[in-house]
């Protein structure tokens, strides 16, 4: 049977894993959105110790990747190098935290018609 995890979509203390987790823990949730849609703010030591103590409270966690992260951009190069980055950086820190889903923002229009848009992102 699917167990439905619920919970909020950032971390809800940055001062260490013990303080996020006892936080998620006192409000009776599940699951947590690592957040990092504004910047990178946790290390790597921080997001495995973070894992560690989510799974020992049953706490599921998913990553949301940078805004910029985004594979859609209407120009190959410099823009696109540093969302794969982003998007990367995203993928380790999951890794090290046991999180088996990362969320991202595939794409904007960007002046193109929805159907080359798409095209762009896939």
């Amino acid at each position: 049977m699917a167990v439905t995890h619920f919970g909020p979509a950032r971390i809800p203390s940055r001062e260490s894993p013990e303080a996020a987790i006892a936080a998620l823990q006192e409000r009776g949730y599940s699951a947590c959105e690592i957040d990092f849609e504004g910047k990178f703010w946790m290390d790597y030591d921080f997001a495995a110790r973070l894992g560690e103590l989510a799974r020992e409270a049953g706490i599921v966690l998913s990553v949301h990747a940078p805004i910029a992260g985004f594979m859609g951009h209407a120009e190959r190069g410099k823009k696109l190098n540093m969302a794969t980055g982003m998007l990367d950086h995203s993928a380790g820190i999951a890794k090290a935290a046991g999180a088996e889903v990362v969320v991202f923002h595939p794409g904007f229009l960007l002046g193109r018609t929805r159907d080359d848009a798409i095209t762009s992102v896939c």
